[in-house]
């Protein structure tokens, strides 16, 4: 369950490339169906050995590490592009009569600032700028882990933790309501041992997109927004399904 887009390396294409999001064969495509095998696994706990039903979350956790792997090399790609970008020359140089006046004008500054008793060093001041214009920003690990962070996350509540309670909890109920005598003097037991997973079954086209709406619209609201620009998914209504 989930999904995210790409602004940055869209942005680093060049201007003939098509603009849009970039395929995610995780999030679009056919792979994107492993994240109900632990839904169908609960809905058939009663009908399918225990190994299966453990096997069935396990499908879903692989599947949410490949893509949280897949994210995290998406937003190591985007931080060394930001990087780059920022560490790069000006691609408009100024001309050479106003780079000679800034120069001067740097120079007559700094001289005047050493004049004053008690200035540092006109050296200090040139220095400080210099140091000041050529910081990196925060290393690419920052938005790595936090991207790293932010699918783990989306994919613990979204894939597993919520539609996994929500749809035990239905074939629970339902098993109680058909276990009960009136219930049970009424219906053959075949059809009694079939409907609290067929009620499973029923639940999740029902409500698993709700449930990835939901959760992204939190994060969304409450986490995204102190993530690294280059962390965040690069479109949050890309996790529309499951």
């Amino acid at each position: 369950m989930a999904r995210p887009a790409h602004a940055l390396e869209a942005a680093a294409a060049p201007s003939s490339a098509p603009s849009g999001p970039v395929p995610d064969p995780l999030r679009d495509g056919m792979l994107r169906y492993l994240a109900f095998t632990s839904d169908l696994g609960e809905a058939f706990k009663l009908l399918i050995s225990r190994r299966l039903y453990l096997g069935s979350y396990a499908v879903v956790a692989l599947y949410g590490a490949v893509d949280t792997a897949d994210k995290g090399r998406r937003a190591h790609a985007r931080a060394l592009a930001a990087q780059q970008a920022r560490q790069a020359p000006s691609a408009v140089p100024l001309p050479a009569a106003a780079a000679a006046a800034v120069a001067a004008a740097s120079t007559a500054a700094a001289a005047c600032a050493s004049c004053l008793p008690g200035a540092p060093p006109a050296s200090l001041y040139r220095a400080h700028a210099a140091s000041i214009s050529e910081q990196p920003g925060y290393p690419v690990a920052v938005p790595v882990a936090a991207a790293v962070l932010d699918t783990a996350l989306w994919h613990s509540a979204a894939s597993l933790a919520i539609p996994g309670v929500l749809i035990n909890r239905t074939v629970w109920a339902v098993r109680h309501l058909v276990a009960r005598p009136a219930a049970a003097a009424r219906l053959h037991p075949r059809a009694a041992a079939l409907l609290p997973p067929a009620a499973g079954l029923a639940l999740i086209p029902l409500v698993v997109h709700h449930i990835d709406e939901g959760v992204t619209e939190w994060m969304d609201a409450h986490l995204r927004p102190h993530l690294p620009r280059e962390a965040q998914p690069e479109s949050s209504t890309h996790h529309a399904a499951h």
